[in-house]
């Protein structure tokens, strides 16, 4: 129960807890799949005191996990069953293969040094001795982490080193504060590329390269920068998201990277020195914006890959924000719906098939629930997507459902299920009006769930 820390037990459980309930396999049948349920914060009702006295068991945050796959070893499994579906395992395996080498493979490859955490400066005479690192330029990790630049180093977050702490642990560690280089902040906050010396922090992982290949570099960056690397990261760092946001060494080395091209390079050299310039405006959301698109359109990233990115940046991780006013919490806008409804009109017209039918996507809205209506219609054209506004009638109809959908089960265990309702040719799918239920990414969720359901029941829906 990674999200109920300094949650459960009067606030004694400071570290995530975990039940485990478990029999020995038998030899002569097969091992049933591994039930997960992974607690949200935002799913569940504190009371008036803001203190949580009973747990909300919501269907949404229940996974199905292969036992063979989990005597692996492999944490991924167990993070994509708490945050992703098989659509994301799928995402990072496709992205394997769109980019073929790994990042420790490119700097094999150049004759670059692999990337290292930076040195460990102190005041200890009883430590190697680094004189020349007297009046150099150390990077002030918390300054940069407080302006928000993502692409570059404002000056006040430099300082200079003083002559006592010219002593150092993990020496080798000096080799990336040689220029040019790039900084990789320890929590993939931040890739950045510089082209001046200054000693990178402990904990912060930095990779440098000789003079000739400074373009490279740079366009290196612009591809660790993108949220599709954020998002492979995600899923393969074992400790993100569930404790601490900590990259590892292996971890860096091990990201899937271009065999870039010398065109490519000097497009992304390009898009750099512009995008560095707007970074520097202090324009970060729409640096980012464009980064990833440049980013899909050179490299032909799969939209569904990019959605998915984006919206686990944007939107999943805020779920571990402790408070309802996160962006997974709020309120879907009629942008939002918009967007949801048409991912689901676009994945269903594309899995039929026939241009004789589409599908008509319908939502009403109101502060108690919303409901999506799908509804399979014989035309040769899409049909526009409709956003209808709350009426009183729907109110009332919505908040009983709401009731009914939210069911106690013992004294401190509340049942929070999800409704769909098949009639005839149409699908009515209600939800909590949370940001996180309407998302393109669910969008893509529900559609395989209304699939599987019509396949497996053999419904003409």
């Amino acid at each position: 129960m990674k999200f109920l820390e300094r949650e459960l037990f009067e606030g004694k459980a400071i570290e995530p807890a975990i039940t485990i309930i478990y029999r020995k396999a038998s030899a002569e049948r097969e091992k049933p799949l591994i039930d997960h349920y992974g607690p949200f914060f935002i799913n569940q009702t504190p009371n008036i005191n803001g203190e949580l006295w009973t747990i909300t068991i919501n269907e949404n945050e229940f996974q199905t996990v292969s036992p063979y796959e989990a005597e692996h070893g492999d944490a991924a499994v167990w993070k994509i069953a708490l945050w992703g579906t098989y659509r994301d395992k799928r995402a990072v395996e496709r992205l394997r293969r769109l980019f073929p080498i790994t990042l420790g493979q490119l700097c094999e490859k150049n004759h670059w040094s692999p990337p290292q955490e930076g040195p460990q400066l102190r005041e200890d005479g009883k430590l190697p001795a680094v004189p020349f690192l007297e009046g150099r330029k150390l990077l002030d990790i918390a300054a940069l982490n407080k302006s928000g630049h993502i692409l570059s180093i404002p000056e006040y977050a430099f300082k200079a080193i003083p002559k006592e702490m010219c002593f150092a642990r993990r020496q080798g560690g000096l080799l990336v504060s040689e220029a040019p280089h790039i900084l990789m902040h320890a929590s993939w906050n931040y890739v950045i590329y510089s082209d001046q010396y200054f000693v990178i922090p402990p904990r912060q992982i930095g990779l440098s390269a000789p003079q000739k290949d400074a373009d490279h570099l740079r366009a290196l960056s612009i591809f660790l920068s993108s949220s599709v690397v954020r998002y492979y990261l995600f899923f393969q760092t074992p400790e993100w998201g569930i404790e601490r946001d900590r990259i590892t060494l292996n971890d860096v080395k091990s990201i899937p990277v271009p065999n870039f091209t010398s065109e490519q390079i000097e497009k992304l050299t390009i898009l750099y020195d512009d995008l560095v310039q707007k970074d520097i405006q202090g324009d970060f959301f729409h640096v980012q914006e464009s980064l990833d698109e440049q980013m899909a359109d050179l490299f032909s990233i799969p939209d569904d890959i990019i959605t998915l990115a984006t919206e686990l940046n944007r939107i999943r991780l805020t779920l571990r924000d402790k408070t309802i006013n996160s962006a997974a919490a709020r309120h879907p806008n009629r942008e939002d719906l918009l967007a949801y409804a048409q991912q689901i009109a676009t994945e269903l017209d594309d899995f039929i098939t026939s241009n004789q039918t589409h599908h008509k996507v319908t939502i009403d809205e109101s502060p108690e629930l919303i409901v999506c209506t799908v509804e399979l219609v014989d035309t040769n054209h899409p049909i526009p997507i409709v956003v209808k506004e709350q009426t009183p009638k729907n109110t009332g109809l919505f908040a009983r459902l709401r009731n009914e959908l939210n069911k106690e089960f013992s004294q401190w265990v509340y049942i929070q299920r999800g409704l769909k309702i098949f009639e005839g040719a149409k699908v009515h799918i209600y939800k909590m009006p949370q940001l996180i239920n309407w998302t393109r990414t669910q969008a893509f969720n529900d559609v395989d769930d209304i699939i599987a359901t019509v396949l497996s029941s053999k419904r003409n829906y």
